[in-house]
């Protein structure tokens, strides 16, 4: 397996583990908070190898002294940054990080209620921004979406055409915009997004289909995409040898172009433990990945993270609810 972007990051209630799949090795990092005993796997975002991490809940509390709700984390250097909710209170439906390679700025965006907030780690605060295209927006992960170059982009369903699509927001021009997906990925498939060859991409799992598996690649015309090409395509029964359904929690391409997917177990309504599974294109088979005493919850593909030494150079004084 290729060592480019094959390391993980997985955060649970017993910390944060880096993962490297090529080294087989975890390591755990510290966090600048204690996670409370009882809670949701912390959602995790990336660029250019910082964390940006918020629990299952925007009102929950990091620690009883820190009323945040996120938090910007380095693991190469244990820096970290807190910041502050917009309101206090309010329930975010979706949240982003990225870089502005143009105002050279690290940026949060979230939505609230149909309105944009975006966070510019120079000004330290939030402003309000242009308001997302469409209030029909339902968003399954709060943060689950994928940053490529200069933009995020997430999965959404819209309601009004009862389909999927892919919303995106350009951090240079703080502005959003809708693309398609593929046919298939509109409907009721579980579906990922990804990064193949410093691109987008779209991972889609069929339970109806053998629980095959296939990965899209877009092409463009400008900065709108057309179509999407199927570049893989994995009959993932027959590579595990099983007969009946699996059920797949994550799904993600590393930097190498290596299809990684994590399984999920029950046992009843009992969750008794999770899988990491590489696919070898060669014999069309997975290759599990073991990490002893890791936990596999909340697994985040860390394509950039060997690029980031240091934190980025940003205040890290107490920031302003608002401009």
């Amino acid at each position: 397996m290729s060592s480019e972007g094959s390391q993980f990051v997985s955060l649970d209630k017993d910390g944060l583990h880096l993962l490297d799949v090529q080294e087989k090795k975890s390591v755990k990092l510290g966090l600048p908070f204690a996670l409370p005993d009882k809670t949701e796997p912390v959602c995790v975002l990336h660029c250019n190898g910082m964390l940006c991490l918020t629990l299952e809940y925007s009102n929950s509390r990091f620690t009883k002294k820190q009323d945040n709700s996120l938090v910007i984390l380095n693991p190469a250097t244990n820096r970290f940054k807190f910041i502050p909710v917009v309101k206090p209170g309010q329930r975010s439906d979706v949240f982003g990080f990225g870089y502005d390679k143009f105002s050279d700025d690290y940026k949060i965006v979230t939505i609230i209620e149909g309105r944009t907030y975006i966070f510019k780690f120079k000004s330290n605060c939030w402003e309000e921004s242009k308001p997302v295209p469409s209030h029909d927006f339902v968003f399954k992960y709060r943060a689950g979406g994928t940053v490529v170059d200069n933009n995020m982009y997430w999965i959404a369903y819209r309601s009004d055409k009862k389909e999927n699509s892919i919303l995106s927001f350009d951090f240079t021009k703080e502005e959003f915009q809708e693309q398609t997906l593929p046919i298939n990925s509109r409907w009721k498939i579980n579906s990922w997004l990804g990064v193949l060859r410093g691109e987008v991409c779209v991972i889609d799992h069929y339970p109806d289909l053998a629980d095959d598996i296939s990965v899209y690649a877009p092409q463009r015309s400008g900065p709108k995409i057309v179509r999407w090409d199927s570049s893989v395509w994995v009959r993932t029964r027959k590579a595990l040898s099983l007969r009946g359904p699996i059920k797949i929690a994550a799904a993600c391409v590393t930097g190498g172009g290596e299809l990684v997917i994590t399984l999920t177990g029950y046992k009843g309504h009992d969750r008794y433990g999770d899988k990491m599974l590489v696919y070898e294109a060669k014999d069309e088979k997975f290759r599990e990945i073991r990490f002893e005493n890791t936990s596999l919850r909340g697994v985040r593909c860390m394509c950039e993270y060997a690029k980031s030494s240091s934190f980025v150079s940003v205040s890290v004084d107490k920031p302003k609810t608002k401009c």
